[in-house]
Parts: C-alpha cells; structure tokens; sequence
C-alpha cells in the first residue's frame, strides 16, 4: 500500500509537469518563418545598449508569474521602447521597435527561444550588443533539428 501511495504521489507530479509542458508549445500562427526571419535579421543595433541590457536582465530573470518562455519574451520585449538610438543608424526606431513588440513569442518552439536564453544569459554583451543579439538569435535558428 505505501509503494502504491509513493507510485500515485509521482504519477500526480509527472501529471502536473506535463500539464505545464503541454501549455509552452508553441502555437499555431501563420507565417511563423517570415516572422522568424524578421527577429533574425533585426536591426538590435538600433536600440540603445542600456535598453538591451535590461532587456537581457529581464529576458535572463526568473519570472515566478510566468510559465512559458514565449510569454516571458514576449513581456519583456513589450517594454522596450524606443528611446536614445543604438549604435546603428535606423530611420524608423518607433516602428522598429513596435513592430519587434508586435512578434508573438509564442509561435516559437521553446527549444528556440532556449538556446537563444542560454546563449545571451551565459555571456555579456558586448559594448555594442545589437550586432551579438542578432548572431545569438540566427544561432538559435541554425541549431533547430531539421524536421
């Protein structure tokens, strides 16, 4: 009776994790690789240096009101906005940076948005970071399995 309690008490937990789980695939949205595209080929370089930073710090904290890595990302990038221009030249900023907020991070699979997390939490950025984030961000897609 008690291996049978102990067997129900992880079946419930495997359960839960799994419901959980479940939540964080990436939805269904059209044109999810024209989109994809779109943040690779960003111009990251356009939005000031100190914005990426806290964009990092809050894409690399842990967010107890988050479940998924596509709201997370999706929360944060809602909070750039655009202020002092970056170190490249960009002739829309604003429309630049809502049309990055307008990305629905969700159609993304969680490995993607994983390996681009551990990417840009394991390393700092570099002085000019726009250029890095975009490198980060393609390699990311590069290592997406071939389906």
């Amino acid at each position: 009776m008690k291996y049978l309690a102990i067997c129900v008490f992880f079946l419930a937990i495997s359960a839960f994790n799994a419901q959980k789980n479940k939540r964080c695939r990436a939805q269904e949205c059209s044109d999810v690789e024209v989109v994809r595209q779109h943040l690779i080929n960003f111009k990251f370089g356009c939005i000031d240096s100190e914005s990426l930073n806290q964009w990092k710090k809050c894409v690399c904290d842990d967010m107890p009101d988050v479940d998924c890595p596509g709201d997370k990302f999706n929360k944060c990038t809602k909070a750039l906005h655009a202020g002092v221009s970056g170190c490249q030249e960009c002739k829309d900023l604003k429309g630049e940076i809502e049309r990055l907020q307008n990305i629905n991070f969700n159609c993304f699979c969680t490995r993607f948005l994983g390996y681009f997390s551990n990417n840009v939490c394991s390393n700092e950025l570099e002085k000019c970071p726009g250029p890095q984030i975009g490198k980060y961000w393609a390699e990311s897609y590069d290592n997406l399995p071939d389906v």
